[in-house]
């Protein structure tokens, strides 16, 4: 699971010392020498949690995630969305992004919330609904529409 995710790890083992806590030691490409978890990219420990949950046969009942895409490259959001669909079969996901590529490789209507503020408070839609509410985001393709969104309420 986590080489569809981050390619360059060839494996991973498992080093135990009597008395302390497991230690996980990362091969990545051609290098004999292990990477410690705390010597590998924000990206790839992300990727090695997510996995770590894939394969665990009871995942939390919720899972939160701020930015599961940060640090990754373009070409792995596909496996991540992938993984993330998989999970959510399994245990409800709440994940915020500002990526409009992840953003556009999900269902606006089943898989994307937006959360409207208003002076009333804040109400939660799926984009698509929220997009069809507002004429000049609902005539953008969705990732820009999201993307435009953040900026306008920056101005």
């Amino acid at each position: 699971m986590l080489s569809k995710l981050v390619p360059s790890v060839r494996r991973i083992e498992r080093r135990v010392v009597t008395g302390e806590l497991a230690e996980l030691d990362v091969f990545e490409g051609s290098s004999e020498t292990p990477a410690h978890v705390d010597e590998l990219s924000q990206g790839t420990r992300q990727m090695l949690l997510l996995a770590a949950l894939y394969v665990h046969p009871n995942p939390p009942v919720i899972l939160l995630l701020e930015e599961p895409d940060a640090g990754l490259h373009p070409a792995v959001l596909q496996p991540l969305v992938d993984l993330l669909r998989d999970l959510a079969t399994r245990c409800s996901i709440i994940a915020t992004t500002h990526s409009p590529y992840l953003m556009r490789m999900l269902d606006r209507e089943r898989e994307v919330v937006a959360l409207l503020r208003t002076p009333d408070g804040t109400t939660a839609q799926s984009l698509k609904d929220a997009l069809n509410t507002m004429l000049w985001l609902g005539s953008m393709d969705p990732a820009e529409a999201f993307f435009r969104h953040g900026l306008e309420r920056l101005s």
